[in-house]
């Protein structure tokens, strides 16, 4: 009888702890020089779209975009593209680049 008592509590003790853990994990984002959108739904369109744009879905419209008007966006799985500068050629153009790794600084 005293194992099912340990049982319940453990359980509870496990939701209270997991639930609000997990309903602040990291939320898909883009930012701006000035703002920060937190909790939209990226479109994940594979390395070489996402290096070109950033596609926001709402409802049933798509807004796509650049890496001017953008500084960065990520997913909720962690990867994070940044808006670089690169030089091709004699021309430099802006793309997001895939950061592979943070700096904690």
């Amino acid at each position: 009888m005293q194992y099912v008592i340990k049982m319940k509590y453990s359980h509870i003790i496990f939701l209270i702890v997991f639930i609000p853990a997990h309903s602040s994990g990291q939320n898909e984002y883009f930012a701006t020089d000035s703002s920060k959108s937190i909790g939209i739904n990226l479109i994940d369109g594979g390395d070489l779209t996402n290096s070109r744009m950033c596609q926001v879905k709402n409802g049933a419209q798509t807004t796509k975009y650049s890496p001017y008007e953008l500084k960065e966006f990520g997913f909720k799985d962690g990867r994070v593209y940044i808006s670089k500068e690169i030089q091709i050629a004699d021309s430099s153009i802006r793309v997001f680049l895939k950061r592979l790794h943070k700096r904690d600084f």
